[in-house]
C-alpha cells in the first residue's frame, strides 16, 4: 500500500513537471492562432491567480457599486432612513384621510338633519 502511494506520488510529480503545449487553432484552416507551453505547476499557478483575481474583482464590484443593495440582509443606512420617513408620511396621510372621512360623515348627518354630537 505504501509503495503504491509512493509510486502514485512519483507519477504525479513527474506529470506535473512535464511540459504540455496548449494550442488554439482555427477549425476551418487548421492555422495555429495561439499556443502556450505549460507545465502542470504553471497551470495550477495560473488557475490560482485567476481565482484570486476573480474574487478580488467581485468583492470590489460589490463594495463600491450599488450592486450591494441587491444582497439580502445588507443594511443600507440611507434606505433605513428613507423607510422611516415613508412610514411617518403614511401615518400622517392615514390620519388626514380619517379626519376627512369624519368631516364628510358629519356634513352628511347635517344635510340629513340628524343631530351631530360634539366630542
Amino acid at each position: 500500500m505504501r509503495l503504491r502511494l509512493f509510486d502514485m506520488w512519483k507519477n504525479f510529480s513527474e506529470e506535473i513537471r512535464h511540459k504540455h503545449r496548449l494550442v488554439v487553432m482555427d477549425s476551418d484552416t487548421y492555422k495555429e492562432k495561439f499556443s502556450l507551453q505549460l507545465t502542470g505547476v504553471n497551470f495550477l499557478v495560473a488557475v490560482g491567480v485567476s481565482a484570486v483575481v476573480l474574487v478580488l474583482i467581485t468583492s470590489l464590484l460589490i463594495a463600491f457599486t450599488p450592486i450591494h443593495n441587491l444582497i439580502p440582509g445588507y443594511v443600507n443606512h440611507e434606505m433605513t432612513e428613507q423607510t422611516f420617513r415613508n412610514a411617518q408620511t403614511i401615518d400622517s396621510l392615514e390620519y388626514l384621510v380619517e379626519m376627512q372621512e369624519r368631516q364628510l360623515r358629519e356634513i352628511k348627518d347635517l344635510v340629513e338633519g340628524k343631530t351631530v354630537s360634539t366630542p
